[in-house]
């Protein structure tokens, strides 16, 4: 038993090292996420660490945007008004949900 245990292990463990088709994620929309983090940037309700997570965001899409080409101005202006909303509402969760992980593109 202790044997089919380990075979099973040794098996199953590279599987998990694939790419799955169905496991991709959605394409990132980094002109969304440099509006949403313009806003961010913009206001002074930001503070402290949200405040340096956000550069690093900023620095983040911005590097991503020039790889990958132009600026979507209607997705850019999606972004800074779902920031806007968010802080109307004063959804702080909400607006780091969306910094730690739509637009956490390789902060780790």
């Amino acid at each position: 038993m202790k044997y089919l245990m380990i075979a099973l292990a040794i098996v199953a463990l590279p599987a998990q090292a694939f790419d799955w088709p169905w496991e991709k994620k959605p394409q990132e929309n980094y002109s969304y996420c440099k509006g949403f983090v313009h806003s961010g940037l913009a206001s002074t309700a930001m503070t402290d660490g949200a405040r340096i997570k956000l550069w690093m965001d900023w620095n983040s899409a911005t590097r991503a945007q020039i790889a990958h080409g132009e600026l979507d101005q209607a997705q850019y202006d999606a972004g800074m008004n779902s920031f806007s909303a968010l802080l109307a509402s004063n959804d702080t969760d909400g607006i780091l949900e969306v910094v730690d992980g739509d637009c956490d593109y390789d902060n780790g």
